[in-house]
């Protein structure tokens, strides 16, 4: 839990992991990236659903329902705001080579933020606050 320190003076930040995790299932997440290299370096190309189907496997195994939800909500969201981006820039109708490419980048983002979860387990990243007073 971070200290609120917006109003304090010769603060540093602390931040620790702020939640724990068995090794095991952080092992978990270790595995569906090395697949996700497999995958990617597979040159399936964009129309590969086997990128979607392991972000939606990886959405699963969070433990938290609420972060879930939200990823799952966030996936849509980046779809459906990349489709709209496309009718913007383009008359003609978006293929099916194109939705995919969309889809995909939609994806990595969501692997990103699932990254960030797991580092509240890791704590690869780490903030440390310190009052100096």
């Amino acid at each position: 839990m971070s200290l609120n320190t917006e109003n304090m003076q010769n603060t540093i930040e602390l931040e620790l992991p702020l939640k724990d995790g068995s090794p095991g299932y952080l092992g978990l997440f270790f595995r569906y990236y090395s697949t996700l290299g497999m995958i990617a370096s597979d040159s399936k190309g964009e129309s590969d659903y086997r990128i979607m189907t392991l972000t939606s496997i990886m959405i699963s195994a969070i433990t938290d329902k609420n972060v879930r939800t939200h990823l799952k909500g966030l996936r849509k969201q980046l779809i459906d705001d990349g489709i709209k981006d496309f009718e913007k820039t383009n008359t003609r109708k978006l293929s099916v080579e194109e939705k995919n490419k969309i889809v995909v980048e939609a994806c990595y983002e969501i692997l990103g933020e699932i990254s960030d979860f797991m580092d509240e387990y890791l704590g690869v990243t780490t903030k440390m606050e310190v009052c100096l007073e």
